[in-house]
């Protein structure tokens, strides 16, 4: 399994996804669209930046840096703007996007139903 993660990131900063709408910091599509002259890397040059990434696979509180459809990656963001507002934690943000397929309105009804507040 940690293999099959590796060579997903090394395949993301190497070729990258193609979506057009892709934010992730470890692909090389996303990179193309901020940093202009975004150098062709190579497997060589990946590893290293792929290896901090694995070293912390385990913890299951570390991020993961995967390309995902526009869907989530739209959910996402909205559940990061509740989070910013620092009344429930970035999780509880998360399962509200998810339950109510991305509606802020609805997402903030379903915390307001179901999350307990920060403390």
């Amino acid at each position: 399994m940690k293999r099959r993660v590796e060579r997903r990131y090394i395949s993301q900063l190497i070729t990258g996804c193609g979506k057009a709408w892709c934010t992730n910091e470890v692909c090389k599509t996303a990179k193309s669209k901020v940093e202009q002259s975004a150098s062709t890397l190579t497997t060589k040059d990946a590893l290293p930046m792929v290896k901090p990434l694995m070293d912390v696979l385990g913890d299951h509180s570390a991020p993961v840096y995967f390309c995902v459809d526009e869907t989530s990656q739209r959910r996402r963001k909205v559940a990061e703007l509740l989070a910013a507002e620092k009344v429930y934690d970035l999780e509880w943000c998360i399962a509200a996007c998810e339950a109510e397929n991305g509606n802020l309105d609805g997402a903030r009804q379903w915390l307001e139903n179901w999350a307990p507040k920060r403390s």
